[in-house]
């Protein structure tokens, strides 16, 4: 008989101490240090003390719904805010707990998409929380509940498909009083609400005006204290809230019929040098050209309001109104040719 001699591997000394090591660490529990008073619990008892704590929140917002809805009064450190907007009031609740910041985030994120219903995706998402607390005190997981909504909001979203109304085909009018019911029912729970039918045809004319690339930050809003709600009107044009003032402002006429306007967009600055305005006598009031210099733009103009002179002037921003030429500032404005 042979023997067989079977070669083994010298162990390590410092490896095999190692490992041990190694072990012992993985098997140390961590420490985690959290402040005094931090919930630490998990698991389905947080989960429904989330939802108790998401369904207060919307009970505070809860009578604000509809055209009935009431309003609230805040009061902090900034000051009183009495309100019946969702998104105001939920933006000025001091609210601590980490699950119903959730729905102050659903209110803003609808404020900034759609700018209503606020109120209403509140209290939905509420809604469906409640409805599931049960499920999940009797052990079903919550994976299971958040599929069965999803299905749920696909169904209703077909169904809403199908009650749907074209408005292809329909003439211009049957378009305007459509919309003017859509944003009517918008208004019902606004301070205006007595006044809807009035704002919601004015509302429907000035989206109408800005065409079809839905640029609302065309549309400005001027608010003037005084009068009644009848008293507001839709500009389709510019509006400014204060009109321009200079010298002799009172004799000048208040209105043009079909102007023409030169809007120069330059710099807004008045220049003190003495090349800034010059006066020249020339003999021709038929020519209009400018000249421009990498310093300073040399505009000249003839005024049809003047009958022996026209004005040279070089200036930063210049606003030509129905043949009178005036230097502009955002305080103030200077009538510089006409005689």
């Amino acid at each position: 008989c042979r023997a067989a001699q079977i070669s083994r591997p010298t162990p390590n000394p410092s490896s095999a101490s190692a490992q041990p090591q190694a072990m012992s660490s993985m098997m140390q529990p961590q420490i985690i240090l959290l402040k005094e008073g931090t919930d630490t619990s998990q698991g389905r008892a947080q989960v429904v003390s989330n939802i108790s704590a998401c369904t207060a929140v919307a009970d505070t917002v809860r009578t604000t719904l509809g055209p009935r809805g009431m309003d609230k009064l805040i009061h902090d450190d900034k000051g009183t805010t009495i309100s019946n907007d969702g998104a105001t009031i939920m933006r000025l609740l001091d609210i601590v707990h980490p699950a119903a910041k959730i729905l102050v985030d659903i209110a803003k994120s609808q404020d900034s998409e759609v700018g209503d219903g606020t109120t209403t995706v509140v209290l939905l998402a509420a809604e469906f929380m409640k409805e599931a607390k049960p499920y999940v005190e009797d052990g079903v997981h919550c994976h299971n509940i958040i599929r069965s909504y999803r299905s749920a909001g696909n169904m209703a979203i077909e169904r809403v498909k199908e009650l749907a109304v074209s408005i292809e085909g329909k003439s211009l009018e049957e378009k305007k009083s459509l919309l003017a019911k859509c944003a009517a029912t918008t208004l019902s729970s606004k301070l205006i609400s007595g006044e809807k039918e009035f704002f919601a045809s004015m509302v429907v004319d000035a989206v109408l005006a800005i065409g079809h690339d839905d640029r609302l930050n065309l549309i400005g809003i001027k608010k003037v204290p005084g009068g009644t709600m009848r008293d507001s009107f839709l500009v389709n044009g510019v509006a400014f809230k204060k009109t321009f003032s200079y010298a002799g402002f009172e004799q000048q006429p208040k209105k043009f019929l079909n102007p023409k306007i030169l809007l120069l967009n330059i710099e807004l600055e008045l220049k003190s040098e003495k090349e800034n305005a010059e006066i020249r006598y020339v003999a021709s009031f038929k020519r209009v050209y400018c000249m421009c210099s990498p310093s300073v733009l040399m505009i000249l103009f003839v005024s049809p309001l003047s009958t022996d002179y026209q004005t040279l002037c070089s200036t930063n921003q210049l606003l030509m109104l129905n043949g009178t030429l005036f230097m502009t500032s955002w305080t103030s404005v200077f009538k510089v040719a006409q005689k």
